[in-house]
Order: structure tokens, then C-alpha cells, then sequence
């Protein structure tokens, strides 16, 4: 019996694990998260859930109680939850991302408009210089 007693302890504390990385997770959903921070997240989801595995199979073949079972489904229930959302954030594009895009597509406009200012330059001198035989092309 202190054997059984012992393993609920332990899965208590591997619930209150995951509970804290939960609320965690819930925290963190409103700001971006890194790549790196994802696989962080996703590698603690996944020891929790081993962890737990291993406690409550332990449980399982010392006793059968309808409660344990309640605690595999609540708990398996929780930890699709939080690795979908996590997943979720994984495929997001990082904020690295978006910044290289958003620096590339200024580049390009500034880029783009030198070469339109240089166009209106050139194209003004021409006429100013009343030049006919002008062969810039503009």
C-alpha cells in the first residue's frame, strides 16, 4: 500500500508539472516565440508526458481504480491540447522572418524608387536641353 502511495505522489507532482507548463504556454500566446523556444517547450511537453507514462503504468499494475483512469484521460487530453498549440506555433513564421521579408521588400522599394528618380532626372535634362538626338531611353 505505501508503494501505491508513493506513485500517486509522484504523478501528482508530474500533474502539477504539467499544469505550470500550461499555464505557462497560455501566458506565452500572445507574444511570438521563437523556433528555439517552441523545441524547448516541446521537449518538456514530451519528458512530462513520458514521466507520467511510466508512473501510471507502475499504478496500473499494482491497482485498477476508475480514478486513475479519469487521470489518463484528463491528462492525455491536457497534453494534446498544449502540443497542438505549440505545433502551432512552430509552423508560424519567426519574427526573424517577417523582419528579413519586411527589410527586403524596403530595399526593393527604395531600390525601385532611385531608379524611378534617376528615370525623372534624366528625362528632365533631356528636355531642358531641348536635346532630340538623345538616346538615354526614357
Amino acid at each position: 500500500m505505501a508503494k501505491i502511495i508513493k506513485l500517486r505522489k509522484q504523478r501528482g507532482t508530474i500533474k502539477s508539472k504539467m499544469t505550470r507548463l500550461k499555464n505557462k504556454i497560455e501566458q506565452l500566446e500572445k507574444h511570438r516565440v521563437s523556433r528555439e523556444e517552441t523545441e524547448v517547450y516541446l521537449a518538456r511537453l514530451e519528458k512530462i508526458q513520458r514521466k507520467f507514462e511510466i508512473v501510471q503504468h507502475e499504478i496500473t499494475s499494482v491497482t485498477e481504480d476508475e480514478d486513475s483512469v479519469m487521470d489518463v484521460t484528463n491528462f492525455e487530453k491536457k497534453y494534446l491540447e498544449l502540443k497542438i498549440k505549440v505545433r502551432r506555433w512552430y509552423n508560424m513564421p519567426s519574427q526573424q522572418d517577417e523582419s528579413r521579408i519586411t527589410a527586403s521588400n524596403f530595399g526593393a522599394s527604395v531600390a525601385a524608387a532611385g531608379r524611378t528618380y534617376a528615370a525623372i532626372e534624366s528625362a528632365a535634362r533631356c528636355n531642358a536641353n531641348n536635346n532630340r538626338q538623345c538616346r538615354c531611353h526614357h
